[in-house]
């Protein structure tokens, strides 16, 4: 489970420029600076997913031969402070869900600092 999970980060860590639209610009920004995430062209090996023994890294493939959903993965994710901005009434599952897991995760982050003061 561990190994899966740390797969699946590493696939959601590159999914921005491997599964991103071509025409829709992706920023990150790395200290700072704002560079662009190009796509990974069809055919480059994806060296970071080869964990099968005895087995080939798998091959990037052309746009089309992906599902719709794949282009969804690189979306980024709401916000805390957009969550908090989202009436009650206005809210669906998956934004409350988010919620309670972003301001769960703030307050460990709190209690540790304060521990280790």
């Amino acid at each position: 489970l561990a190994n899966r999970a740390r797969i699946v980060k590493q696939f959601r860590a590159h999914a921005s420029s491997v599964f991103r639209h071509p025409s829709v610009p992706t920023v990150r920004s790395f200290g700072g600076t704002a560079q662009m995430a190009l796509p990974m062209k069809a055919g480059t090996v994806l060296k970071f997913l080869d964990f099968v023994k005895d087995k080939e890294p798998p091959v990037v493939l052309p746009r089309e031969e992906y599902p719709s959903w794949v282009g969804d993965l690189a979306t980024p994710q709401i916000s805390l402070a957009a969550l908090r901005r989202i009436p009650n009434e206005e809210a669906e599952d998956h934004d409350i869900r988010r919620y309670l897991k972003l301001s769960r995760r703030l307050q460990i982050r709190d209690s540790n600092a304060q521990a280790s003061v």
